[in-house]
């Protein structure tokens, strides 16, 4: 893996950043919170109890065995489930209906692959999502990093890292990993997305207007219309509510924090995206 020179930031911790900026983002907040208790105009949700993660209690290196190890047994099992399928077409006698039996069965079964592939990640994620662990995270995708090298899931794994590492207040750090993304040929949608919230961290972090509303008009542009982009466009439309958010709060505009503040937690899914 190129370092681009982070030979050490896979045990970066946080950082502190400066005095004069947090104080004054400190008072904005105060400002706001005094606003909604003079109104009472706070929108409000029910909680849901969280539990943490499945890998909650777990190093970041026992995760990263867990998650390798369902990824093998999913593998196994349908490269055993496609062999019967095929020693079972070849045993009778060769058939137009046998050949489409076979390759609908096979499309069949690579679905329920990819599901159960895509919810191991997911599961994998919640460190992240769920438990808001974003060192364990970091070191649990620095391990997949060095394991996996696969031109296919690097990117994701670059994004992943970056966001941790903006999470845990590395910045810089992370806008490297960004930029390498970034420069990935047919990068994925939802990776994109990724790197754009990526840099709305940093944006938060530094006070960079500037920095932030680019970044919300790369989101807008990114932004997906059709039916199979409801995902991804729920995820654009909550980055572009919270950089919305952090622009009404540097106006003051308290009412409009509260509509977008209720926005973000009717868009929330996670944990993770509803303390950020």
């Amino acid at each position: 893996m190129v370092s681009l020179d982070m030979s050490t930031d896979r045990r970066c911790m946080l950082c502190h950043h400066g005095s004069t900026q947090g104080c004054l983002r400190l008072l904005q907040l105060r400002a706001y919170l005094s606003f909604r208790k003079e109104h009472d105009a706070m929108p409000t949700h029910p909680k849901v109890p969280c539990n943490g993660s499945v890998y909650a209690n777990v190093s970041a290196q026992e995760a990263v065995r867990r998650f390798l190890g369902r990824y093998r047994r999913i593998m196994l099992g349908t490269s055993i489930v496609l062999a019967v399928f095929l020693v079972s077409t070849l045993s009778q006698a060769p058939s137009t209906e046998g050949v489409v039996i076979y390759a609908v069965a096979c499309l069949c079964v690579l679905c329920v692959t990819v599901a159960l592939n895509r919810r191991n990640f997911i599961r994998l994620m919640g460190i992240l999502s769920v438990d808001c662990d974003a060192q364990k995270m970091l070191e649990a995708i620095s391990l997949l990093m060095e394991k996996r090298k696969r031109r296919r899931e690097t990117p994701t794994y670059e994004v992943l890292y970056a966001m941790c590492s903006a999470q845990l207040g590395c910045d810089d750090i992370a806008l490297q990993w960004v930029g390498k993304v970034e420069a990935t040929p047919k990068l994925s949608l939802s990776n994109k997305l990724l790197a754009c919230n990526v840099r709305m961290v940093v944006a938060r972090h530094r006070d960079d207007w500037d920095a932030l509303a680019n970044a919300r008009g790369r989101v807008v542009a990114l932004c997906p219309s059709g039916r199979g982009f409801v995902v991804a466009r729920r995820i654009a439309d909550l980055i572009v509510t919270w950089i919305d958010f952090d622009l009404a709060l540097k106006d003051k505009e308290w009412q409009r924090c509260n509509e977008l503040l209720g926005s973000m937690q009717s868009l929330s899914t996670t944990r993770q995206q509803e303390v950020s």
